[in-house]
């Protein structure tokens, strides 16, 4: 009966807004689940006390049809009623198949019992009694469970999302709203769209009298648990330094952490600092992966002969704050954090090249206190936060914000493009920068150079 249930069971039905394959398998903890792989959710439904566990996996949705039934409220109510309607048949249909399969492998399980038993004890009753006793357990089995599945109610959902905090389940909420926005070209638009920028940057030359870049790193910022672009990204960077500008999670939950090994292998090296919606876990974890994570113990780092600091976000979440994260502040605290930054950097023990900020805000602010120390050792900082890719500079310093790596996560996929900086390399010294910029749902991509002039000699360490 189990290895029926494991070989025949499997199937793909067609919905009125996309596909689902359903699975069936034996389980003593029997329940409905339903499976999204695309951000490897599963989320439990229906406890049942049949020993056979129902997964629904999504393959696929019909975004047209999908978008017609929310364009109204009379026709989101129709929806509803056909996607409720479509479900249930979806699950009758797995469970006549699971008890199908079920029969069929008991039954065939008997009668090579019963042909086993006959050889090996020459007894020809076997051959009946084997089968007619296997149609007996089955019956006994089958039964009870079919009643079990067919009492099942709405007062029998309890949805529990796998893992153990409750905090994972907005993520999913989030990701179900921007569904409809998110195909299977998503992950190949992308890299097509970054290999077209790749194209581009070898094609343009510098502008005249300006020297050719020996070099280049690359900085990115507010990935929000977007998995989609890294696999790209790695291929795009090389073994350059990557500079990782904080904002990898969204809301911390543990099961975000699955990005941390994507995250420290891109480039050839990754040297990192949180943003505010980062975790101490996180980061952590990020560090144990390989990355090189800036913080408190660790504010300081060399890398292509450039000293690099960086500054952990004040809103990191705590971690004795049991769950509870802000993710912004105001008014007279948000300027205490911004004095704080003014102190840490007048706290350093020796000058930096590169300072990593995730607030953008605080990266300007940086540059406003060097104007007022008279500080014109050139400064290159680099920042992210508000999503929106530029390159600000004040004399010889320059804040380089690298918008959104994830275009904003999966709660805005559809609604902001993804976007990550190069920076030209020339001894050590950043020539130019460079503003990559994809609509991963389509594939179009723009690539803007900015050259920083003057290119101001830095003192030698």
């Amino acid at each position: 009966m189990a290895v029926g249930l494991l070989a025949g069971t499997s199937d793909h039905h067609d919905t009125t807004f996309g596909g689902i394959e359903t699975r069936s398998y034996p389980d003593l903890d029997g329940h409905v689940s339903v499976y999204v792989p695309i951000v490897d959710w599963r989320v439990r439904l229906l406890d049942h006390r049949a020993p056979v566990h129902v997964e629904l996996e999504l393959r696929g949705i019909d975004r047209a049809r999908a978008g017609e039934g929310i364009s109204s409220s009379s026709a989101a109510s129709q929806s509803l009623t056909a996607l409720r309607s479509d479900s249930e048949q979806v699950v009758e249909s797995a469970v006549r198949r699971a008890v199908t399969a079920a029969v069929l492998g008991g039954l065939v399980g008997a009668v090579v019992a019963g042909a086993l038993i006959t050889s090996t004890r020459l007894r020809r009753k076997w051959l009946l009694l084997a089968p007619a006793f296997g149609a007996f357990v089955i019956l006994g089995t089958i039964a009870p469970s079919i009643r079990a599945l067919d009492s099942l109610s709405d007062q029998d959902v309890q949805v529990t999302v796998a893992g153990d905090t409750a905090q994972e389940l907005p993520v999913v909420l989030r990701f179900a709203s921007q569904l409809l926005d998110v195909g299977d070209e998503y992950e190949r638009h992308y890299k097509t769209a970054l290999t077209s920028i790749a194209n581009v940057a070898t094609l343009a030359e510098p502008r005249a009298g300006r020297p050719a870049p020996d070099d280049h790193a690359y900085v990115i910022s507010d990935l929000h648990d977007n998995v989609f672009v890294l696999d790209a990204l790695d291929e795009f960077t090389g073994d350059s330094t990557v500079f990782a500008v904080g904002d990898f999670v969204q809301v911390g939950a543990r099961v975000e952490q699955r990005t941390t090994t994507s995250v420290a292998r891109l480039g050839g090296r990754v040297i990192a600092v949180s943003g505010n919606h980062d975790t101490p876990e996180y980061m952590s974890a990020l560090a144990d992966a390989g990355a090189d994570v800036l913080d408190a113990d660790t504010p300081t780092t060399e890398a292509d002969d450039l000293l690099v600091a960086g500054y952990p976000d004040p809103l990191e979440r705590d971690a004795d704050s049991e769950g509870e994260h802000r993710l912004r502040v105001y008014g007279d605290e948000y300027e205490q954090q911004g004095d704080d930054v003014l102190a840490w950097w007048d706290d350093l023990p020796e000058r930096p090249d590169v300072v990593l900020i995730h607030q953008h805000g605080f990266a300007h602010r940086l540059l406003d206190h060097l104007e007022e120390l008279g500080d014109d050792e050139p400064l290159l900082v680099l920042t992210g936060h508000d999503h929106d890719p530029h390159v600000h500079a004040e004399g010889p310093h320059v804040v380089v914000d690298a918008g959104t790596l994830g275009a904003g996560g999966l709660a805005a996929v559809g609604e902001q493009s993804a976007s990550f900086a190069q920076l030209d390399l020339v001894d050590g010294e950043v020539v130019a920068v460079h503003l990559n910029t994809v609509e991963p749902l389509t594939g179009r991509a723009t690539s803007e150079r900015i050259d920083l002039d003057p290119v101001a000699p830095r003192p030698s360490r």
